[in-house]
């Protein structure tokens, strides 16, 4: 069985109905029709950045993803390896663009900080060599109360290296769990990678508020593991299926900008496997690891995060 670490985590704390339930070989789904993975459609799409993965893709080329970050692409709280977000994610870019030769590289290692992922990123890049970084960010920083000046600092820093070598980027923001629903300091490192994506327009994956929709439906489909924190099966197939989707009508829209599709929900797994649409789907995206192959100051947030949690991701 795939087990990847899990930082301070306690074994004790998964209950045996969570390894029931993990053993299932399938993911849940919503009931009545309605599929586990739908979010608004303003939760869907990438209208900037991407620009050269898009030429290369176009162009008949091959094209490399790098996913880096801390548990939540290590693949922490999923079965098996092939239930991680990066290998869920191949697996939706082969059928949702066929002509085209995407390979997916998993370098998530869990419990990192921003720090931490930054300091590897170049001898990963110069190791993998992609034509794009999915960079999943923040979580542990912020339940760790890190300074939200400092880690944007290294994320900036690395976003503008990544420019100038030539690659494209992805931010994901941190994911949604229940104990940190009310705290705004959490919140606030989100919105901080929020407003680094904008600044310099590149997608970001809007985790924590595809999550949070997910949990507050009527019906809710479990998203999380047995720890409660670290995504699931389900979670890492919905989460691939928002970014493949995404990916593809941005690789394959018309040069030309057309209006935005109408809002209301979507499926993120139905929108990595219809036909690429030639504009966006919904709005902009304002948009964590093991190791395998598949100009405004930013202010520190006024209630930083308190760890009371012994959880890392």
């Amino acid at each position: 069985m795939f087990r990847p670490r899990v930082g301070r985590l306690s074994a004790a704390l998964v209950s045996l109905a969570t390894v029931i339930a993990l053993s299932s070989a399938e993911p849940p789904r919503a009931g009545d029709g309605v599929d586990a993975c739908s979010v608004p459609s303003e939760l869907i799409g990438f209208t900037a950045g991407l620009e050269r993965t898009r030429v290369r893709i176009a162009g008949g080329g091959e094209a490399t993803i790098l996913a880096i970050g801390s548990s939540s692409t290590e693949g922490v709280g999923a079965t098996d390896p092939d239930h991680t977000y990066p290998a869920r994610l191949a697996a939706h870019l082969a059928s949702r663009v066929p002509g085209a030769a995407v390979r997916v590289v998993n370098r998530g290692i869990g419990g990192e900080v921003v720090a931490t992922t930054a300091a590897r990123l170049r001898t990963e890049v110069a190791a993998v060599r992609p034509d794009l970084v999915i960079w999943q960010v923040g979580t542990n920083d912020a339940v760790r109360g890190v300074g939200l000046d400092a880690m944007a600092a290294l994320v900036e820093d690395g976003l503008v290296w990544l420019d100038a070598q030539g690659i494209d980027a992805v931010l994901m923001d941190p994911q949604f769990y229940p104990r940190i629903a009310d705290n705004a300091g959490y919140r606030q490192a989100v919105t901080v990678i929020a407003d680094l994506a904008a600044r310099h327009g590149v997608p970001l994956v809007r985790r924590y508020e595809a999550m949070r929709y997910w949990a507050g439906r009527p019906q809710p489909v479990s998203m999380l593991s047995g720890d409660a924190f670290h995504m699931n099966d389900q979670c890492y197939e919905c989460i691939a299926g928002m970014i493949a989707g995404s990916l593809a009508a941005r690789w394959t829209e018309a040069a030309a900008p057309a209006a935005a599709a109408p809002q209301g929900a979507q499926s993120a797994s139905a929108a990595a496997a219809t036909p690429a649409p030639t504009a966006p789907v919904g709005l902009a995206i304002s948009a964590l690891g093991g190791g395998t192959a598949a100009t405004t100051p930013v202010k520190s947030a006024a209630a930083p995060v308190q760890a009371t949690s012994a959880v890392v991701q």
